[in-house]
């Protein structure tokens, strides 16, 4: 079975519930480093500002400072072609800013008039920025739950399981965003004649007049659900008391909020936010500030039979851009500090309590406050103006992506045979480079092996080392540790296990990407607000948009994130099915809870005397592994 046809989604709670518990094996100096939850960390840098594995695992975690070039082109969608003054959306696909790039039709009824805007943006056009917090100290310490803002109340739901509609009428955007907000959702008469509609939008361009300073917010951040997309948003950077947290509030509000925060709260060290829906977008706090004019230009109108122009979110144009960016956005430009990071999974928090995929808005305000807190102290490191004075890191995902291309073919291709001997012969080989065969020992060699590409800088510190750094090298022992395992396995069922083990602890998003799909194609997944809950369990090749009917991945727009029953919005995978026994399996190797925040105690070590010299030592993790002889 491919695993790309497999769920991903149980793993991620069952890697949770059980971590990796390394042996305490001889490895000079040096025993393995523990850390808590490695290989959704090592996920997460692997899967950020790239649409692919950020769209799988939608509910980020992470909060990393980034940073556009000076001189890159930017996209912005709007009913009129005055140039942006103040806070705005920009695109980094121009197919994405066309989508916003539509005729005004007025706001909402009883909504007023309000700023003219665009952007992926999103918001009341009658309604205007919220007011902006007590100003608060750049080095506040407080723990106090301060909210940045009142929400307002939610729209009303649309009908459940609305179909599928062309971008310019479906109500489950169009709620949520403004008329003159780089959105195009108004409800309108779809044969509407008027000149208006047929003059079109306009599409603006603009170039950094230097470096931007942001803050990423991993994951679908930009996603308007029910699922968590905005947890990290609302409940960490704009501590939003759950009872009144809601998804669907306007996005204008929520930019202003953010603007609001790096300006009174972090000497407006960062400029804007960097995140991703269908595309990744910037929150930038001051167009004109920041960004130079390129050129506005008058986009396709309607047409006389009402149809709108290409590019709307039923065409596959907007999703083939998007499916570009599948594995990051290319030419430098977005850099990402990954030396210095927060992330969730640090935390002594349980994320998962009992669900498939991690939530933040389930966590304490005390606890979420800390997250802020160490949010802030992060945003702070950054000078202020940051302009060209951003420095040089690391780039850990580059290591990532060499772990990953190295066996993430491999292991997949592991999990469909059944024959012991061809198993152990292919582990085998993808050890040997890190094998003596003239002085047999594995602790060495799993050594060698994991840490094939870290640098000698990075291991004599290793405990001191960048998150990323520890990550790379839990995950890297983990996989050649199996290795090793399967080598010495002596039948199919405990080679198997090992290898089960190993898959559903890694989760790699990899093993869901689409194969052979023709140039026409696209390899479709759920993306907010598109996509069913079938494309999730297993994207295939598609040449045109299928509709959700009623199987939209994303549901209705549900309850709220804490309390209440649980919904079918929530209620896709809990099953992991595997090649080889039952499910869920824990992670390498063996049922172990995680530990407290803190000490990591060394598993036991009595089932295994040492081996004689020169043999091969049996696998630490699994009893069922004798030694060779």
């Amino acid at each position: 079975m491919r695993l790309s046809s497999l769920s991903l989604v149980s793993g991620l709670a069952a890697s949770a519930t059980f971590e990796t518990a390394l042996a305490k094996a001889d490895f000079g100096e040096k025993p393995p480093i523990p850390l808590r939850n490695a290989n959704h960390i090592f996920n997460a840098v692997h899967s950020s500002m790239r649409q692919w594995g950020s769209s799988l695992n939608h509910n980020g975690m992470s909060f990393f400072l980034a940073s556009v070039a000076e001189g890159t082109q930017l996209y912005h969608g709007r009913s009129s072609n005055e140039s942006v003054k103040g806070m705005e959306w920009l695109a980094f696909e121009p197919e994405h800013a066309l989508v916003f790039a539509r005729p005004h039709h007025g706001p909402p009824p009883g909504k007023g008039k309000g700023p003219g805007r665009g952007g992926p943006g999103r918001g009341p056009p009658g309604q205007g920025p919220p007011p902006g917090p007590p100003a608060a100290s750049s080095n506040s310490k407080s723990k106090t739950h301060h909210r940045w803002w009142k929400p307002p109340p939610p729209p009303p739901p649309p009908p459940h399981g609305d179909k599928y509609h062309p971008d310019w009428e479906r109500p489950g955007w169009e709620k949520h965003h403004g008329a003159d907000r780089q959105e195009p959702m108004n409800k309108r008469d779809p044969k509407a004649k008027d000149n208006q509609d047929n003059k079109g939008g306009y599409l603006h361009t603009y170039r950094t007049k230097h470096t931007l300073s942001l803050l990423y917010i991993d994951g679908m951040s930009a996603g308007k659900t029910q699922k968590g997309t905005l947890d990290s948003t609302d409940t960490v950077l704009l501590q939003v008391d759950a009872d009144e947290h809601n998804a669907f509030m306007w996005d204008f509000e929520r930019g202003q909020a953010l603007c609001n925060l790096t300006r009174d709260e972090w000497g407006n060290r960062v400029d804007g936010f960097l995140r991703m829906e269908m595309g990744f977008e910037i929150i930038l706090c001051d167009f004109e500030k920041h960004l130079d004019v390129d050129r506005i230009t008058q986009t396709k109108g309607r047409g006389s039979e009402g149809r709108g122009p290409p590019g709307g979110l039923g065409d596959l144009t907007y999703y083939r851009a998007i499916a570009s960016r599948f594995d990051g956005l290319d030419g430098n430009r977005v850099t990402v500090d990954y030396d210095d990071f927060i992330t969730a999974f640090t935390y002594d928090v349980d994320l998962f309590n009992g669900k498939p995929l991690p939530r933040l808005a389930d966590l304490s305000n005390e606890t979420l406050s800390i997250m802020h807190n160490d949010v802030t102290d992060l945003v702070m490191s950054r000078p202020s103006p940051a302009y060209d004075k951003i420095p040089t890191t690391t780039d850990w995902q580059s290591v990532a992506d060499l772990v990953i291309k190295r066996y993430s073919d491999r292991l997949e291709w592991f999990t469909s045979i059944s024959d012991l001997d061809t198993l152990r012969a292919e582990s085998e080989a993808l050890i040997t480079p890190y094998v003596d065969y003239g002085d047999r020992n594995s602790s060495p060699e799993i050594e060698r092996c994991a840490t094939q590409y870290l640098a000698a800088s990075t291991l004599e510190s290793l405990p001191t080392a960048p998150i990323a750094a520890k990550a790379i090298y839990h995950v890297s022992h983990s996989i050649c540790s199996t290795l090793v395992h399967i080598v010495n396995a002596t039948d199919i069922d405990s080679a198997g296990s090992a290898l089960n083990d190993l898959v559903s602890y890694l989760q790699w998003s990899t093993w869901k990407r689409c194969r052979g799909c023709s140039p026409e194609e696209v390899c479709y997944i759920p993306i907010w607000p598109a996509g069913r809950k079938q494309d999730y369990e297993n994207p295939q090749c598609q040449s045109s948009l299928p509709s959700n009917g009623d199987d939209s991945y994303w549901g209705g727009w549900g309850r709220g994130p804490r309390g209440g029953k649980k919904g079918e919005a929530e209620a896709e995978d809990d099953k992991y099915p595997h090649h080889y026994g039952a499910h869920p399996p824990p992670p390498p190797h063996g049922a172990c809870p995680p530990p407290s925040y803190g000490a990591y105690p060394p598993p036991p070590h009595g089932a295994y005397p040492p081996p004689p010299h020169g043999a091969y030592p049996p696998a630490p993790h699994h009893a069922s592994f004798p030694p060779s002889s």
